[in-house]
């Protein structure tokens, strides 16, 4: 899928998680596609004309997938916060 951009991600991203009814679309699809990068989601926002291999799209798009059946941020990134500290979920 050449061509696309973390700018492209974001937006696909968002379209998906409205369309299930998740609330927070922006700071979710910041997340999720930070998470398939493996970047933070300061350099999603840093960098939207960055290209996006195939392999990395395959990963959002299973990422993005487990969200729309609602499973929780927390289980799909590993990571939860709490007073401004990340916390490893096992």
């Amino acid at each position: 899928m050449s061509g696309n951009t973390i700018a492209k991600a974001l937006a696909w991203t968002a379209s998906q998680i409205k369309a299930a009814g998740i609330e927070e679309i922006r700071l979710e699809s910041r997340l999720l596609v930070a998470h398939a990068l493996g970047k933070t989601p300061d350099y999603v926002f840093a960098y939207p004309e960055r290209s996006l291999d195939q392999q990395t799209w395959r990963r959002l798009s299973e990422i993005v997938a487990r969200r729309v059946r609602r499973e929780p941020m927390a289980h799909i990134t590993g990571m939860r916060e709490f007073w401004s500290l990340p916390f490893k979920i096992t």
